[in-house]
């Protein structure tokens, strides 16, 4: 059989596994699941923390139905990846696409989260949670898909915007007030802080995500030229870097 066609065969099973992965996932989308470490050895410690999660989660409410949407998306394009002969670039660019509109409508929402709720006087900067340069790899990352806009217009364009797109959701995230029910402020404004960190630095490395597959699947059909090679890889080593969890 046809490499190309192995190719076909092989994103198709990948779209298909990423839409059962996210609709499996759905409940802990976007959620608190697994952010904040258990404090072994200490039950009172332990208790005050899961009090503090639950409420947390409760407040946050991410819906299922965004999980779905998104997984459902991947069966689509598993489906037209083994039944037309659309271009396998611009097929993973609407699953970025897809991806990044998802992650957006989940966390811009924490804004406008309700309900009665404590103040913090601690400042929120983004740069408290990464540097500058963390910020700035990430972006230069996410502009590298337009090096190819001369052969992939559309898939270029699409893979750029959506990780810029997930960029901006991550500096949205590190920038949020802290939200705080009062009921034991200690704890809570440990766990806020532990789960800002933790899906500000996922976000940021899940930007570098599709514009890494869009070069391997452009390198396939049409490498860059040595220079351009080399600069793409030179910036997505320095954004996954930058995003490390002890950076």
């Amino acid at each position: 059989m046809h490499e190309d066609v192995w190719l076909r065969w092989f994103m198709a099973g990948f779209f298909a596994l990423f839409g059962a992965g996210i609709v499996g996932a759905r409940g802990c989308f976007g959620g608190v699941c697994s952010m904040v470490p258990v404090i072994r050895g200490d039950e009172a410690a332990q208790g005050r923390l899961h009090r503090a999660l639950l409420q947390r989660a409760e407040r946050e409410g991410f819906s299922t139905m965004l999980g779905i949407a998104i997984g459902a998306c991947g069966f689509v394009l598993a489906a037209l990846t083994a039944m037309t002969a659309a271009p396998l670039t611009l097929l993973y660019a609407a699953l970025a696409t897809a991806l990044a509109l998802g992650l957006f409508a989940g966390y811009v929402r924490l804004r406008r989260v309700g309900g009665p709720r404590a103040a913090s006087l601690r400042i929120r900067h983004p740069w408290n949670v990464l540097p500058w340069y963390a910020y700035a790899a990430v972006t230069a990352a996410a502009l590298l898909p337009l090096l190819a806009v001369d052969r992939t217009p559309l898939a270029a364009a699409l893979v750029s915007a959506a990780a810029l797109l997930i960029v901006a959701t991550g500096w949205n995230v590190a920038s949020l007030p802290a939200l705080l029910g009062g009921d034991d402020v200690p704890v809570e404004l440990f766990v806020d802080e532990r789960i800002r960190k933790v899906r500000v630095v996922n976000l940021l490395g899940t930007s570098t995500a599709p514009v890494f597959v869009f070069f391997a699947f452009r390198a396939h059909w049409m490498p860059l030229d040595a220079g351009a090679a080399a600069y793409a890889f030179a910036v997505l080593i320095a954004s996954w870097s930058a995003t490390s969890p002890s950076a």
